[in-house]
């Protein structure tokens, strides 16, 4: 066998596999068993030789994986080629030598220390998919049910959820007398060891059309024609074809003329610029992103492959392309007439179309933002901010959320009212409820999305919130003393609404610590990751809860604001009562 060289060694230094981390101290073992290649590091979307960043991607079989040891990054909203919002997720190939090599001190140690995460993977581990016969079962896969059925069924699998946080809570506590909340049982059968009130799902107002922010793969269809639309299913499956999206009920007849567009474009072309390949990555044309508001405005991002053209050749093509869309922008008298309001070129040379957030974007013609209006507030939307796919059915789930936080108010209290923003993005949830409490503080630490909510509240005139930049781990403590929300004068509620990998546990720590925080609205995703979260915000076993009271999980809805699609979001209230 011969030895990895230096780039594989750097990897090879630390990755999950298997719900552990395996750190060899010596690796020799076969490329072709470990079946990479070294030479294709990807560090947020760019190559590197030599990469010495923890958060990687690698090419297994064909297939993309990505892995972040330190934190899993917001992928934001976006339709992919497999569904909708959702990331796929497999197990990579290794050399069943590599535990071997360790010693076996590190390996118990490693297995002590991840016992939990193995548990889950096994708990929870995945029932391979069939391949989807067509391109609507690949990104709508329960559009054959009625939308009724729908509810039915993200209900039911929402409350599964709920019975996991439950029963994983209680596990925690071993042999320590439960919380009371535990004697609560419903007398409706559905909501058995669901120690909460339940308070249903909500339905989404509108359920075709309503994706604002779509991504289309630039490929070939089953019938070898240059196609701008949906992969068919997962290159692990050994599918690669994109397919037309006109029959998905998800995207708007906007966006759909839009995708024709760019395919008329590029079959006018194809004879000198083909399509993307990952397989091989050659190619010019890869992806397409639309984002649109409610007035049908358009933001469209062309995203190519720019190794292998010249920059004279570069500039031709982007001179064709302003040609080309203005020639359908507006254009009445066309059946593919759009309303652009920007367009984009994009260039990335990395293996996956899943460009950085802030790769460079060359404005062809048009204006950097759109506006979209929610709950009576305007935001601007830029190309890659993050803002809810459904903008009706966000319009729900900010109601609620705002209820909610409200009721967990004491309104004969005399105290400052404050909300504090986790993970607040863009600002449209502390937007939306600063008119209704004394001051709002976001936390987020995406810079550009920062500043996108400092120009959506002064575009609302929203004087009383401030949104600041950082790890809302380092940001949380230092904010709450700097804006004195520890005060007892002050009375302080948290909303989180985090990426789908949850609330880093350190986040929570900081949570806990809190000598005034004693209601969290926690808006999820992911409800898988909340049941995570529950354990160390509801457990016994921490010095921190034990010092400032544990929380307790008060009521629950869930959210379809993906309809067609298995995602649903889900809003809980955890309370304490601080320990003074």
């Amino acid at each position: 066998m011969k030895p990895l060289n230096q780039a594989s060694k750097i990897i090879a230094q630390q990755f999950f596999y298997r719900g552990k981390f395996i750190k060899p101290t010596t690796i020799t073992t076969s490329l072709n068993q470990l079946k990479f290649n070294p030479s294709l590091i990807v560090n947020n979307g760019v190559q590197h030789q030599n990469a010495t960043s923890r958060s990687f991607s690698i090419i297994n079989n064909n297939t993309l994986f990505s892995h972040s040891l330190m934190m899993q990054e917001e992928e934001g909203a976006r339709v992919s080629s497999t569904n909708n919002n959702n990331s796929s997720s497999s197990s990579m190939a290794t050399s069943n030598n590599l535990n071997k090599k360790m010693p076996e001190e590190q390996q118990q140690q490693n297995k002590r220390k991840f016992n939990h995460h193995n548990n889950r993977n096994k708990k929870n581990k995945k029932v391979k998919k069939e391949k989807p016969s067509n391109v609507i079962e690949a990104v709508t896969p329960l559009a054959h049910l009625t939308y009724e059925e729908q509810l039915v069924k993200k209900e039911g699998e929402t409350l599964d959820c709920m019975r996991e946080m439950f029963s994983e809570i209680k596990k925690s506590y071993g042999t320590a007398e439960l919380p009371e909340y535990y004697t609560i049982q419903p007398e409706d059968e559905k909501l058995k060891d669901v120690h909460l009130t339940w308070c249903g799902i909500l339905s989404s107002p509108q359920t075709e059309g309503y994706r604002n922010n779509c991504e289309f793969t630039c490929g070939y269809n089953s019938e070898d024609k240059p196609t701008v639309g949906f992969r068919q299913g997962l290159f692990s499956q050994g599918i690669f074809n994109a397919e037309s999206p006109k029959d998905v009920k998800i995207v708007s007849d906007s966006m759909k003329r839009a995708v024709l567009v760019l395919q008329k474009f590029i079959e006018q072309h194809h004879d000198t610029y083909k399509c993307y390949a990952q397989k091989t990555h050659t190619g010019l044309w890869r992806l397409m992103k639309v984002r649109e508001n409610r007035n049908g405005e358009m933001l469209i991002i062309v995203q190519i492959n720019p190794t292998e053209i010249s920059e004279e050749a570069m500039q031709t093509i982007k001179t064709n392309l302003i040609s080309h869309f203005k020639s359908f922008d507006k254009n009445e008298s066309s059946d593919l007439s759009i309303n652009v309001k920007g367009l984009f070129l994009q260039q990335h040379t990395g293996v996956s179309n899943a460009a950085p957030t802030d790769a460079p974007l060359d404005l062809l013609y048009g204006e950097q933002t759109i506006v979209e209006e929610v709950l009576g507030l305007k935001f601007n939307i830029s190309p890659m901010s993050f803002f809810q796919v459904n903008t009706k059915g966000v319009e729900v789930l900010y109601s609620k959320v705002k209820e909610w936080t409200l009721e967990s108010m004491d309104k004969e209290s005399n105290k400052e009212r404050v909300l504090l923003d986790v993970c607040s993005g863009t600002g449209t949830i502390g937007s939306t409820m600063a008119s209704s409490v004394s001051r709002v503080i976001g936390i987020e630490m995406v810079e550009s999305s920062v500043n996108d909510a400092r120009k959506n509240a002064q575009l609302n005139n929203i004087q009383n919130i401030t949104f600041v930049c950082g790890k809302a781990e380092d940001t949380i403590t230092t904010k709450m003393v700097e804006h004195n929300l520890n005060s007892s004068n002050v009375e302080c509620v948290a909303v989180v609404d985090p990426p789908r990998s949850g609330l880093h546990k350190k986040v929570l720590e900081s949570i806990l610590r809190s000598p005034t925080i004693e209601k969290l609205i926690y808006v999820s995703c992911n409800p898988k990751t909340l049941v995570e979260n529950a354990i160390r915000l509801c457990g016994p076993t921490s010095t921190v809860r034990a010092s400032y009271g544990a929380f307790k999980p008060v009521k629950a809805i869930a959210v379809d604001m993906f309809p067609h699609t298995e995602h649903c979001e889900m809003i809980c209230v955890f309370e304490r009562k601080l320990k003074k």
